[in-house]
């Protein structure tokens, strides 16, 4: 694996379905390739409110977002787990806890284009989809804020990241 790894530091970027102006380069790293010492792109981001701006308290179960990952590498099922789990709260209610186990859970391996997004609107609550298909929901209180905070929340996987995303938030209507 380790090898694997270290060759996908030397290919060439995979072609994206993002269009070039909306990428954010993410800075984001898998734990093992930063044992090794090297920097690719992973993924780009992009962020979805119905508003221009963001209200400070746009984590609260009463904004709708959504969050979209595409892929310019295969990563495994594992490493979308471990990177969460280093920034997911220690400490969660049984409830909360019971429902990152279920999304963890109902992660896949994505290959280069495949695209997660994370969605979150007060009807339908929050909504993991791969390639438009749902791996996951749930309409637990507080899950958004706890989920959506691996990249948006006080300790997110890249503080850079954060910071691209709210600065480039793409305003759409979300709610359907």
């Amino acid at each position: 694996m380790s090898l694997c790894l270290l060759l996908l530091c030397f290919l060439a970027p995979q072609p994206c379905l993002v269009p070039k102006d909306n990428r954010i380069k993410t800075g984001f790293k898998p734990p093992v390739a930063k044992q090794l010492g090297c920097f690719f792109d992973v993924y780009n981001a992009r962020l979805f409110a119905n508003k221009p701006s963001l209200p400070e308290d746009f984590l609260s179960d009463a904004e709708p977002l959504k969050l979209e990952l595409c892929y310019l590498k295969a990563i495994s099922a594992n490493m979308f787990i471990e990177g969460a789990n280093k920034v997911l709260p220690k400490t969660l209610t049984a409830t909360l806890q019971n429902e990152v186990n279920r999304l963890h859970q109902s992660y896949q391996p994505v290959e280069p284009e495949d695209c997660y997004v994370l969605e979150y609107t007060p009807q339908s609550g929050t909504q993991l989809k791969l390639n438009n298909q749902t791996v996951f929901s749930s309409q637990v209180e507080g899950f958004k804020a706890v989920y959506f905070g691996v990249w948006l929340g006080e300790n997110p996987l890249s503080e850079s990241l954060k910071s691209s995303l709210l600065v480039q938030l793409i305003s759409s209507h979300i709610v359907r």
